[in-house]
This record gives structure tokens, C-alpha cells and sequence, in this order.
């Protein structure tokens, strides 16, 4: 699945081994229904710029990317303790 784009669902663990993650749509039907994601990537993960720092915060428990992290300077200081 390299360089596609993949839409985050209602899954509490997503893991992903792709060159290029990009995290476009369905953060609001995660916060809808009460859950957290827990982002695992190798290669770049890129957290789309219409993602708030506090849609961000509300829906992502934790982000781990052995590569690049590519987010808003909000978003990122948001997810701050949870990026490892």
C-alpha cells in the first residue's frame, strides 16, 4: 500500500507498513465513538492540515514513526508527549 492514501476508521490500533500514511478523513467517527487510535508507521506518516490540534488530541493516543512525522506545528506540539 505505498503512497496511498488511507482513510483512518474506527479501529482503537492501527499498524501500518507503508512508505507514505496519510491521515485525511474519519478522525471525527473516532471521536464519535469514544475512541482512540494508537498510529504505528514505518516510512512517513503525514496528519493532513485540516486536522485540529484538538480533533488531534481528542483521537490519537499515541503516534510511532520509525521515519518522518509530517503535521501542523500545532498538531504536532498537541501530540507532543504522545509521539515516540
Amino acid at each position: 500500500m505505498p503512497n496511498e492514501d488511507m482513510q483512518v476508521t474506527g479501529s482503537n490500533e492501527e499498524n501500518y507498513d507503508s512508505a507514505s500514511i496519510k491521515v485525511l478523513q474519519g478522525l471525527e467517527a473516532v471521536r464519535s465513538a469514544g475512541e482512540m487510535l494508537h498510529i504505528q508507521v514505518l516510512g512517513l506518516a503525514v496528519i493532513a492540515a485540516d486536522v485540529s490540534p484538538e480533533l488531534a488530541r481528542a483521537t490519537i493516543a499515541s503516534v510511532h514513526v520509525l521515519g518522518a512525522l509530517q503535521a501542523s506545528a500545532a498538531v504536532k506540539a498537541a501530540l507532543t508527549e504522545r509521539i515516540r
